[in-house]
């Protein structure tokens, strides 16, 4: 709004505008160079992120194909209005944009530049304007704009495409009404709808790819106005671009008897770039870039058709009282910008340590991932993000610690409390700073569910973690299956202590929240295999192999569902499917000690000593400082059998488990 201003404002001469609207075109064409280099994979900037070809310098390439499409009318308007080297300039311009189309090929794309070039057709047809260009131009786009919206998939590209996935307009529709009911008037506020589709999306997505995708933003601006401004935003969205088809329709509407000079038509081209960027509103998420064309072509238009200049004169002479007036609002306007830019500072030091942090975290670095996101947390302590990063940090620094030779074990462990109550705190502090986002409440059960044991009540506060979190994403099975899995921790303390009644009965709460997950997502392996342990826990060994088996059929990739098959298997004294696991668990992860180490009994057991040996080999070679791997490998050069002198232990329990996106 205030571009639409500045530039109504500002730019006074017909000669001028038409110099803003040429940089604006010519900043879309160096934009769509760099989007035809980065999807050909030459990649010119040189930061990590950028190195993909889903990277634009105005976002994704479906918000660049959009800005392109409103920009496209404008170019090839120009290029046959104008003459000489100017007609060959934005000729250029306007192919690189269509190609770049062609390229991209994504359908609200085509529904924008149909609707520009309609608008084209229209106002060519009705103003008289020397030469016939324009209008078949314009004919020619709408054709081409037609057909490719039936004709929707093209022979395959030259250019590869990334994938792009968005809500569809009817799922757009449905969650913004259900946010609209709940809150009629001021909505559910800017930037919301990610919550919004985590409380009322359909279960029915759960049977796709995208069943843990939370999507940012819907299919339309114009939809998503009334789910996050309530009645208020969307009328008032709505009555602004019905403002403007009046204002176009009072305006652009010259006597045919009239001729239309060149710099005259160009107002009715800027009327096709603000039906098109209209037309983004209705049919695509919305952007930055295309909100920027949008109101730097409205104040174009606007200041087009100003036929006088209102000026308001100051009297600044000493007797004025106003010469009094200005020093005072100067001095009040330095004193409340300079904290906001103290403060825009801090934040922009934050968000670099924070990044930095996120580096080092990807490279390993735990310490110095916790030092760098605390940093960040003091320099803007009210960013839930970054305290629900630097809780998992610290969460991950416990074992760390713990581990620690250069101080007492008495000390490491007063230390790794000392993190685990910072952890805690900092995953609490950001489900208060923002308790209506799920991945807050996601992050604290995680950290309190791990928590089961060593910290007293862990259980119960990770129960009501996972509960709020499950109320703000009813339609998600993880949430459902931790709670299952909270109950079996339950089960299995009671189960200690004696309690046997108290401990069926959190059993069979398990076994219903893995079942409710079920319902929700049929393939869901976790649960399955979740069901498996309860089964295994009542000793029903059938329903343990059937279960891990449904589970293996949903997550084939799964290296600790192999193992724990091939450990029941094992059990059962079914060698042979029991070896079949443990090569299928080996293979999927070759420095995985534990399916190394039965399948070494195993090879032992068939009489197989030269690869028992060899499993054990290199067991040894990832765990140097195993007493008991280096007794089996004595006793097997030696001829004997691997256990002789040695007492099995029962393997640890390796849940296949899949985690939202905030888990780290």
């Amino acid at each position: 709004v205030l571009l639409f201003f500045l530039v109504y404002q500002l730019f006074e001469e017909k000669e001028q505008l038409f110099w803003l609207l040429f940089f604006l075109l010519f900043s879309g064409f160096i934009v769509a160079i760099i989007g035809l280099l980065q999807l050909k994979g030459w990649f010119i900037f040189p930061f990590d992120f950028s190195r993909q070809s889903i990277f634009t310098p105005v976002g994704t390439p479906t918000s660049l194909a959009v800005f392109l499409a409103v920009l496209l009318p404008l170019a090839l308007g120009l290029a046959n209005i104008l003459r000489n080297f100017w007609k060959w300039i934005f000729w250029v311009m306007g192919g690189v944009f269509f190609v770049l189309l062609i390229a991209l090929n994504w359908w609200p794309a085509w529904v924008v530049l149909l609707g520009g070039s309609l608008a084209l057709v229209f106002l060519s047809s009705i103003n008289k304007y020397k030469g016939q260009g324009v209008f078949i131009l314009a004919l020619i786009l709408t054709s081409t704009s037609i057909l490719l919206l039936i004709v929707r998939d093209l022979p395959p590209n030259i250019l590869p495409t990334p994938l792009e996935v968005f809500p569809t307009h009817k799922l757009t529709f449905r969650i913004d009404k259900e946010a609209l009911m709940e809150r009629p008037i001021i909505g559910t506020g800017p930037g919301t709808f990610f919550i919004s589709y985590a409380k009322h999306k359909d279960p029915l997505v759960n049977q796709t790819i995208f069943w843990n995708t939370r999507f940012i933003s819907g299919s339309s601006k114009v939809i998503d106005a009334f789910g996050s401004g309530g009645v208020l935003g969307g009328v008032a969205l709505l009555g602004l671009l019905s403002t403007i088809l009046f204002l176009i329709w009072k305006k652009i509407r010259i006597s045919p008897s009239t001729e239309v000079s060149s710099f005259d038509f160009m107002h009715l081209l800027l009327t096709t770039g603000l039906i098109g960027a209209g037309t983004g509103f209705i049919f695509s998420p919305s952007t930055f870039t295309l909100d920027f064309a949008f109101w730097l072509i409205l104040g174009s238009f606007v200041a087009f058709w100003r036929t006088s200049k209102e000026e308001i004169s100051l009297d600044l002479t000493p007797e004025s009282s106003f010469s009094y007036v200005l020093p005072l609002l100067l001095v009040f306007s330095i004193v409340i910008s300079t904290p906001l830019i103290f403060l825009s500072l801090r934040r922009t030091l934050a968000e670099v340590n924070y990044l930095r942090g996120v580096k080092a975290w990807n490279e390993g670095k735990i310490k110095e991932a916790a030092d760098f996101i605390a940093y960040a947390v003091r320099q803007d302590p009210q960013r839930d993000d970054y305290l629900r990063d630097l809780a998992q940090a610290q969460f991950a620094l416990v074992q760390q610690e713990l581990q620690r030779t250069d101080i007492s074990s008495q000390q490491a462990l007063q230390n790794a409390t000392l993190i685990i109550s910072a952890s805690i705190d900092n995953a609490k502090r950001a489900a208060q700073l923002e308790p209506k986002k799920v991945n807050n409440w996601s992050v604290l059960g995680f950290i309190y569910r791990n928590l089961i044991g060593p910290m007293t009540n862990a259980e119960d506060f990770a129960l009501e973690s996972y509960n709020k979190a499950l109320a703000l994403d009813p339609a998600n099975p993880y949430f459902l299956t931790e709670i299952g899995r909270i109950y079996i921790q339950k089960y299995i303390l009671e189960n200690q202590k004696g309690n046997q009644e108290q401990a069926i009965e959190f059993l069979n709460n398990a076994e219903e929240k893995f079942k409710q997950a079920l319902d929700l997502k049929k393939d869901y392996a976790p649960a399955h295999f979740q069901l498996a342990v309860v089964a295994d826990f009542r000793g029903n060994t059938d329903e343990v192999v059937s279960r891990l088996q449904q589970a293996q059929i949903f997550a084939p990739t799964d290296v600790g569902l192999a193992f724990q098959l091939g450990v029941v298997y094992y059990r059962q004294q079914k060698w042979q499917q029991a070896q079949e696991q443990f090569e299928r668990a080996v293979a999927l992860n070759p420095d995985y000690s534990n399916a190394r180490y039965f399948l070494g009994l195993l090879y032992d057991r068939a009489g197989r000593k030269d690869e028992a040996i060899k499993q054990f080999e290199r067991i040894q070679e990832l765990n140097p400082d195993n007493e008991q791997v280096k007794l089996i490998l004595k006793n097997l050069r030696e001829g004997k059998s691997a256990l002789e002198g040695i007492v099995q232990q029962e393997p640890p329990r390796v849940p296949v488990e899949e985690k939202p996106e905030e888990i780290k």
